[in-house]
């Protein structure tokens, strides 16, 4: 998991070339990235990586039961991510 802050309430194009670059680096074991920012939306930018405003990620706001720890999008990427680890191992 990255987590990347930005003080902001937008979010300017280096998001995406960090994440790309880290994504590099780090290929499957990189689950998800995820950039804190001042705005007041969870935007997906890419399928890994997800903007998310600071009282959504702090407070639990109204996506808790999506990305939070036990949340149905954390649960599915977890699973897609040991799949693909184990193809490329087996």
């Amino acid at each position: 998991l990255a987590i990347e802050v930005k003080w902001g309430r937008q979010l300017d194009p280096s998001v995406l070339r960090a994440a790309r670059w880290l994504q590099g680096q780090l290929g499957t074991r990189l689950i998800l990235s995820v950039v804190l920012y001042g705005g007041d939306e969870v935007i997906a930018l890419q399928p890994q990586l997800v903007a998310v405003p600071y009282d959504v990620f702090f407070c639990g706001g109204h996506m808790a039961g999506i990305l939070g720890p036990g949340g149905k999008a954390t649960k599915a990427l977890l699973e897609e991510r040991a799949k693909d680890r184990e193809r490329e191992e087996g």
